[in-house]
């Protein structure tokens, strides 16, 4: 059920969509929504550690049920550039501090700059976080697969008392068009 075969080659929108698969690590989103339920849980040099692993696995691996994951970004990235740029910008200060209380501290440094980008990666009491899995486009019906295996993912690594949800285009899209075909069918 491949919508994109609707339009016409050269259609600016498949144009477009082909474009941003090509050259900015694709078009399509997945967004995980990990809730810790405590306040500063997304603090916890683990639950950032266990981020920072699986965007690099999603990244460095062979492409999962086809997809292949063209970035995979969360407050891990974020938390690694903050204690990089802290130490003066040595590479081997990219990296998740050890430190809950070091991590806190810097991104309340890091806040106190006025940057508003934190505040689009977590909520105000650092117990939810997101990630970003971004994605080419692909016929929605194997995004289904793709974000089961994702989610399933994310609590293995987190563990059983955080609570993962998908959302996001891919999600919201992979949903609606298996709603639409199983309602066809029926």
């Amino acid at each position: 059920h491949d919508i994109m075969t609707w339009l016409y080659e050269g259609h600016p929108f498949r144009t477009a969509t082909a474009l941003f698969d090509a050259h900015l690590a694709g078009s399509m989103s997945l967004e995980v929504v990990a809730n810790t339920r405590r306040e500063n849980g997304i603090q916890d040099p683990e639950i950032l550690s266990a981020l920072d692993q699986i965007a690099f696995e999603l990244e460095s691996h062979a492409p999962e049920d086809g997809i292949r994951v063209g970035k995979a970004t969360s407050l891990a990235d974020v938390v690694k550039e903050i204690h990089q740029a802290l130490n003066g910008n040595e590479k081997n200060f990219y990296r998740i501090p050890d430190d809950r209380e070091l991590i806190a501290q810097e991104l309340l440094l890091f806040e106190n700059t006025g940057s508003d980008e934190i505040e689009k990666l977590v909520d105000s009491q650092f117990s939810m976080t997101r990630f970003s899995i971004r994605v080419p486009y692909v016929d929605p019906t194997r995004y289904k697969a793709f974000t089961d295996s994702a989610v399933a993912r994310f609590q293995a690594a987190l563990g059983p008392d955080v609570e993962i949800l998908a959302t996001g285009f891919m999600a919201v899209m992979s949903r609606t068009i298996s709603a639409l075909l199983e309602s066809m069918i029926r």
